[in-house]
């Protein structure tokens, strides 16, 4: 076959030379390959590598996606840092001087401190003095163990919770300091009013009289009275052993009642709760 040609390894053929081909030729395919890798592979010098190649496979793979020489990229890298570095160095003098005339601010600032704090102490000395004397001043107006009310959730400081009288009146009385009663006086429950009924004694009657038949008796009894009085007649009559005429009777001794029913509502009553404290 003729003889192939190519100025790159892509265009080599991997099936020449044929062993058909005569010897003649075998030189011409020797020439060729050495063309092509010295085109391939120029080297520095632009004949093929002048030292051999150490680096790795791995190493050389390395280089895939690399679109620009490396050494340019690493000299731009260095001159954005030092450009940086710069900038930086310029910011840590300004800062530098920022962190000066905090240090004076700060200092000002201690001395301010320091003299608010001798103020404080002396505050505090004050205080704790009109503390004292509020002490002193409670102690002669509500004495260890004084009992007092309080319209609010908790005592005061220096006072203790007194539960003892919890949940009764208050009352006015000659001897104070104890409790009394078992119901609870602010729920009042639904209850009734009724009068019972009751019999009349003859004590309780008022003041009455009755009509009679008496003047009509005699008048049957001895015609008109006339020329005697009624109680020469009457004294007749009881000689003559005739009972005397009483007046009618009415009434069974029945109880009566008046009739008064009424009820009343009960529920929890308006009040305010206290407590009592004790003076610690």
């Amino acid at each position: 076959m003729a003889l192939e040609t190519g100025t790159t390894i892509a265009e080599l053929s991997r099936l020449d030379p044929l062993h058909t081909d005569e010897i003649s030729v075998q030189d011409d395919h020797t020439r060729l390959i050495k063309n092509v890798l010295k085109d391939q592979f120029p080297g520095a010098g632009g004949d093929g590598f002048a030292a051999p190649i150490t680096a790795t496979e791995t190493e050389m793979n390395s280089l895939v996606g690399v679109t620009s020489p490396i050494q340019l990229q690493l000299e731009t890298i260095a001159a954005d840092a030092a450009s940086d570095s710069a900038v930086n160095a310029a910011a840590i003098v300004v800062n530098t001087d920022d962190i000066v005339a905090n240090d004076a601010d700060i200092a000002v600032n201690a001395s301010g401190i320091a003299v608010n704090a001798g103020g404080i102490a002396d505050n505090v000395i004050d205080i704790a003095s009109n503390l004292a004397s509020i002490e002193s001043i409670q102690a002669k107006l509500f004495p260890a163990g004084t009992k007092m009310p309080f319209f609010q959730a908790a005592c005061p400081i220096g006072w203790t919770i007194d539960n003892t009288a919890t949940n009764h009146m208050m009352a006015i009385s000659g001897v104070g300091g104890t409790v009394a009663g078992t119901r609870d006086p602010i729920v009042v429950p639904d209850h009734e009013h009724t009068t019972g009924d009751h019999v009349l004694t003859e004590a309780e009657m008022p003041s009455h009289n009755h009509e009679s038949g008496i003047a009509n008796h005699l008048d049957n009894r001895f015609g008109e009275v006339t020329g005697a009085t009624l109680s020469e007649s009457i004294e007749r009559s009881n000689q003559d052993d005739d009972e005397f005429p009483l007046s009618s009777t009415e009434g069974s001794d029945a109880a009566h009642n008046h009739g008064v029913t009424s009820t009343v509502t009960g529920g929890d009553i308006l009040h305010a709760k206290f407590i009592v404290c004790t003076r610690d």
